[in-house]
């Protein structure tokens, strides 16, 4: 251990022992006032103490999610890559400020583009686009992590793993503590963690479901759904939909997948792009999807019909030699000669191509097959940090733009997986979109093609314009539905009434002698209706009811046909 990381073990005892990352940041909040600038402040609780822990605890999973996701990064690099450094250790991140340093001036920043002084301590860490490593609203307006103090212990438990050996400290700095923990245990396994030599690259997607439900999902009454349970349901509704797919397309009346299906696609000559298409056309969504499993299971059990079906293709359209199963809620990948377990060997040629091909297979259904809502902006998060841990599994090195050998980046798949209440929206699911896209003189498919390039963005700025623009497009059709909603039209025939009244009243009628009184009698019934109607559509538009509602037909635009309709199910 270099010298650096000796002197923060060494100096452990003669600090406060109160540096729990969550009480570390509440007294921030508190003590600066910050946490009133957060956005829709109300949403976060009923009292001040309520929205400061709320704030503080969303503020923590945050980072949390990044220190996970380098954790399973650094697994991965020293597995591909014995001997390289490690990511997260005391001598390379020694504080707050040097974690905030890795968060947004390495990960967020491609490597050409990085100051020298970041380039000299942390020249081996790769870019990797993911809007993970990006300030997050909440950040911009309370705090970031390098705001918290450094100087803050947390004490060991007599009977901890990291007491372990001779004269052991009694207590760490948070950061120490947090990175010995980590390499302490097996995150891979589904049953209690099993102490370890050494770390272990891979953190099972079981594990953090059931941290979501203890840290997160205890108040909203959250349970975390067992493993065996979503591998049974995707595994029974996919190949169900697969087979209803196909059999539909060509008239067939296959009953399974594995073999009916299989030998149905070699008789009849079927295309292997055109099998892929037909498959990647089906639309799964969660509309609780809490952390993310059942979209997991999903992904893995796509990848094991795919495989079924002989049409697991690299981008030549050369089947790949492996065979795809799930097995107790995981992907495996073996050789189906030898059953030998598939692992990526940068630089063999072979290997390289079937780590390239189960990470762009990932990413494409993904991107275009999976869809998640979730009322808990903390369940959001963690979904979306399971579905990046799926792609990172596959990650590997490329050669781009004459730079050195570095990761592949990762695309922005966040746009998938939303926060909002799932069960209330303000328009109809029936509602007619083509006439909205023709009154807001938008096109279903440039929307779709925003959100698609949004995806594939890499650089911040283009990424920025994209997400305004797609703001844009959405506040275009917000509009357009509010002048189609049947309350405008009540409320633009009750102003059209009142006006004509409001003449009769100042001009008088010339055929007819209407008595004052009852003009006014009038006037007021329609003002008081005109007054209820615009309650109406204010509350529609503003109130509590419906601020976390989602409208399912224009969030997510990758389900619309050109004219703006949902496909015929």
């Amino acid at each position: 251990m270099k010298e650096g990381g000796k002197k923060l073990i060494e100096r452990a005892g003669k600090r406060r022992h109160d540096g729990s990352l969550l009480e570390n940041t509440l007294s921030e909040l508190e003590v600066s006032g910050v946490w009133r600038d957060a956005p829709e402040l109300e949403q976060f609780g009923d009292s001040p103490d309520k929205q400061r822990f709320s704030i503080a605890l969303e503020l923590c999973i945050t980072w949390l999610n990044r220190i996970l996701f380098l954790k399973l990064l650094e697994g991965q690099l020293l597995r591909w890559r014995p001997g390289s450094d490690r990511l997260l250790s005391v001598d390379n991140v020694r504080d707050y400020d040097e974690l905030n340093e890795l968060f947004f001036h390495v990960l967020a920043v491609p490597e050409a583009e990085r100051r020298e002084s970041v380039r000299r301590q942390f020249g081996n860490v790769p870019y990797l686009n993911s809007s993970l490593f990006e300030q997050t609203e909440l950040e911009r307006r309370t705090l970031r992590v390098s705001a918290l103090k450094d100087r803050l212990d947390l004490p060991l438990h007599p009977n901890s793993v990291l007491r372990q050996g001779a004269n052991p400290p009694k207590s760490l700095q948070t950061l120490a503590y947090l990175f010995a923990f980590l390499d302490a245990y097996d995150f891979s396994s589904d049953a209690k963690a099993r102490i370890q030599a050494e770390n272990r690259p891979v953190i099972n997607a079981a594990v953090l479901g059931l941290i979501f439900e203890k840290i997160n999902g205890y108040r909203d009454g959250s349970f975390f759904t067992p493993g065996f349970v979503t591998m049974y349901m995707c595994r029974e509704t996919l190949r169900r939909a697969v087979l209803q797919k196909f059999n539909e397309r060509y008239g067939w009346d296959c009953a399974n997948v594995e073999t009916e299906l299989h030998n149905e696609l070699l008789r009849h000559k079927i295309p292997l792009s055109a099998a892929h298409e037909l498959i990647n056309s089906l639309r799964i969504c969660d509309p609780a999807v809490g952390s993310g499993h059942f979209l997991v299971s999903a992904l893995n059990e796509l990848l094991a019909i795919k495989s079924d079906l002989g049409i697991l293709t690299d981008r030549q359209g050369r089947i790949l030699p492996l065979r795809a199963v799930v097995g107790n809620d995981e992907l495996i990948l073996t050789e189906p000669d030898t059953d030998q377990p598939i692992e990526y060997r940068p630089g063999n040629t072979a290997s390289q191509r079937i780590q390239e091909t189960l990470f762009h297979e990932k990413q494409t259904l993904i991107e275009n097959c999976l869809f998640g809502v979730d009322i808990n902006p903390k369940s959001v998060m963690i979904c979306r940090l399971r579905l990046w841990i799926e792609l990172l599994k596959h990650a590997y090195f490329t050669r781009r733009q004459r730079i050195r050998q570095r990761l592949e980046t990762l695309p922005n798949i966040d746009i998938n997986i939303k926060a909002g209440n799932s069960l209330i929206s303000r328009f109809a699911l029936d509602e007619d979109l083509k006439d909205v896209f023709a009154k807001g003189k938008i096109k279903a498919g440039e929307y779709r093609d925003a959100v698609a390039a949004y995806k594939n963005a890499s650089d911040k700025a283009a990424k920025a314009k994209l997400l305004e623009q797609i703001g844009r497009v959405k506040a275009a059709i917000y509009e357009a539905f509010y002048h189609n909603n049947p309350l405008n039209k009540k409320l633009k025939k009750l102003l059209g009434d009142r006006f004509l009244l409001e003449n009769k009243a100042a001009v008088g009628d010339l055929f007819e002698k209407l008595k004052s009184q009852d003009i006014s009698d009038d006037l007021g019934k329609i003002n008081r209706e005109v007054t209820a109607m615009e309650t109406q559509i204010e509350e529609l538009k503003q109130g509590k009811t419906y601020r976390n509602s989602f409208e399912w037909r224009f969030e997510f635009p990758e389900v619309l046909d050109d004219e703006g309709k949902l496909p015929r199910l």
